[in-house]
């Protein structure tokens, strides 16, 4: 069926949590998470549209971040020219709403590494860590760098379908060489930003892991040269756009 379709007939959805702006939803046997605005405030749902829509994911991961962003849906019939979407939620049956962003499931990023440290897989977790680290570093090679200083871990997390770690909050993100540089810049302030939450949400242990082997000023240049964007020069820029795998039809 398509995602519409499913999100009424095949499942009842219930409430996964919130961010600054938008709550989500997922279900048991929904392969999709929905995210709706918070609230019906014109100025916030401008926000998501203008901010989170239209630079993080139109201009940014929907270009640049193939194989790094998870696939994504956005749903907006705002100017009238789709349908509401609909989906069910439990215990208060079928909801419309003008605004829906759809993205195949993920496990977040803190939440793996919790499990993985509760099941005694250390190991594991540090190599998660590691793996978060290249990803971070490849986007900044694609000319992409997450603003979220306080919140950039949370932001990612491992797709469900293929195991592969993503970033799936687009809300922060840029393509500005002015802030690729102001990130840069703070790398000790995001590394401790990164530890905290890690050792806040998961355990020291790999906090302190984190703490000796995090970002570095020399990981974002090689050979004199300023990383932000280089693997994107020269390049046919298509082959870095998103592969759209989310459909309303399909």
């Amino acid at each position: 069926l398509p995602v519409r379709e499913k999100a009424i007939y095949d499942n009842s959805l219930r409430y996964a949590g919130q961010g600054r702006y938008l709550k989500a939803y997922l279900g048991d046997n929904f392969d999709y998470i929905v995210k709706t605005n918070l609230d019906d405030e014109p100025s916030q749902k401008k926000r998501i549209r203008v901010e989170w829509i239209g630079n993080g994911y139109e201009y940014t991961a929907r270009q640049r971040l193939n194989g790094i962003a998870v696939p994504t849906l956005i749903i907006d019939s705002s100017n009238g020219k789709k349908e509401n979407f609909v989906y069910r939620l439990e215990g208060k049956g079928l909801i419309k709403t003008d605004l829906a962003i759809i993205q195949e499931k993920i496990i977040p990023l803190l939440e793996h590494l919790k499990i993985l440290a509760r099941s005694g897989q250390k190991p594991k977790a540090r190599k998660s860590i590691d793996e978060y680290k290249k990803l971070t570093l490849l986007m900044f090679r694609r000319g992409v760098v997450d603003m979220d200083f306080g919140g950039t871990i949370a932001n990612y997390g491992i797709n469900q379908r293929t195991g592969e770690m993503c970033i799936f909050d687009f809300g922060d993100l840029t393509s500005g060489i002015s802030q690729a540089y102001e990130f840069t810049d703070g790398i000790d302030g995001v590394n401790t930003f990164i530890a905290d939450g890690i050792r806040s949400t998961v355990d020291a242990d790999l906090a302190d892991y984190f703490g000796k082997n995090g970002f570095k000023e020399e990981d974002f240049i090689a050979a004199g040269e300023y990383l932000f964007g280089v693997d994107l020069k020269g390049k046919d820029l298509s082959k870095f756009a998103m592969a759209f795998a989310l459909s309303e039809k399909k």
